[in-house]
């Protein structure tokens, strides 16, 4: 019997992805991370070789990106990454798709009802919160940060609106991509539709470049907050602040956290424990620390003095302190210390001095001229005319 023959069109046209994976892991990936898999799996059926430059171009994205994105699914045991000994990635392994241990079932439709009001309330919440970013009062602890501030702000849309039109032209650019891109691998979720329409105002409108976006993501995450209503005001400070360049925001991201440092240290000072400092005390400690360049510990002792004066916290009273030690050339405390020996010096001798003189007012008793006579002589010269 001869051999069969056995043909078929278009045998390469399609990838097998385990019913698994689409079930148990796809939902709760980020969609970037689901894009890399199923490439790597549709590669794995070619003989090509791939690159980590290759592999950026397609996906318009850096290699730090694409790592991230292996080490993803590194870690629920979908793939073997092997490296060298510079930590390059030199192969991939895809491994078979076993049950997801974090899957959980969907929720049984008898209680849809219910569950679809417990989204409600969460989401209620979530508004809540976003409402009441500005008005959030920060605790003492030592590294809090203080720089998010409603004044800050600029005039910004409830919700940017972009026409089909802008659309289509921001999204041919490059940076855009990459931008949308970045954002949704860094967040590690799908871009809503807010999302994506408040990325692009801050690309389009506030002139933020790629680095710009993707430093303010990651300080935004580094604070734990990934709401794009945080996001937003943060963004929005920066730009009343006039950053366009991630080394501008950089440099005020550490002058806030160098200012937040050194404000409770100066509140605790002046008695100051149950609430944050007033524009106007900021203000004072901004002058005191950038103006007149006072390290911490004379501006703690400024304080100090203060409440040894006058019993009572105040600002005004510490900068005249600080304002005269400034004309002074205070440089450190043994400046003070000299300063305040020099002047205990001064009240001693004016002390002295008033108590070794005694002002006599002139007067007719003080001004009459008291005359020597004998008192036996006059007594024998008024016997005499007696007789």
């Amino acid at each position: 019997m001869s051999s069969i023959i056995l043909k078929a069109k278009h045998r390469d046209d399609f990838t097998m992805i385990s019913n698994c994976f689409i079930d148990q892991y796809m939902p709760e990936a980020p969609g970037n991370y689901v894009k890399l898999y199923l490439y790597l799996v549709r590669q794995s059926y070619t003989d090509l070789e791939l690159s980590m430059e290759a592999l950026a171009d397609t996906f318009i994205c850096n290699e730090g990106d694409l790592i991230r994105g292996m080490r993803y699914w590194q870690n629920r045991n979908l793939l073997h990454l092997e490296v060298n000994e510079n930590n390059e990635i030199v192969s991939i392994e895809l491994q078979t798709c076993k049950p997801n241990p974090s899957y959980k079932k969907p929720v049984d439709t008898t209680d849809l009802t219910k569950t679809v009001k417990n989204v409600k309330n969460v989401l209620s919440k979530e508004r809540r919160a976003a409402d009441n970013l500005s008005s959030i009062q920060v605790e003492e602890p030592e590294n809090t940060r203080i720089d998010i501030k409603v004044d800050k702000q600029i005039p910004a849309p409830e919700r940017p609106s972009y026409s089909l039109d802008d659309n289509s032209r921001l999204y041919e650019e490059k940076t855009v991509k990459t931008i949308l891109y970045v954002a949704e691998t860094m967040l590690e979720r799908n871009l809503t539709s807010t999302d994506t329409a408040w990325l692009l105002y801050f690309y389009d409108q506030l002139g933020f470049d790629e680095d710009l976006i993707t430093y303010l993501i990651d300080y935004c995450l580094e604070n734990s907050h990934s709401n794009i209503n945080y996001i937003k005001s943060v963004a929005l400070a920066w730009a009343k602040d006039g950053i366009k360049t991630e080394e501008e925001a950089k440099h005020k991201v550490e002058e806030n956290r160098l200012f937040n440092k050194n404000i409770y240290p100066i509140m605790k000072a002046l008695g100051i424990n149950n609430r944050n400092p007033a524009t106007e005390e900021e203000e004072y400690i901004k002058r005191w620390t950038s103006d007149y360049c006072f390290p911490m510990n004379i501006i703690i002792e400024a304080c100090n003095k203060t409440i040894q004066a006058i019993s009572k916290p105040s600002f005004k009273y510490a900068d005249s302190i600080l304002n005269r030690w400034k004309k002074l050339g205070v440089a450190n405390l043994e400046d003070i210390k000299k300063l305040d020996a020099e002047h205990a010096k001064n009240v001693s001798k004016k002390v002295t001095q008033t108590s070794s003189v005694i002002n006599i007012k002139p007067n007719a008793f003080a001004n009459f001229d008291q005359r020597e006579q004998d008192m036996d002589e006059l007594e024998k010269k008024l016997l005499a005319n007696r007789k």
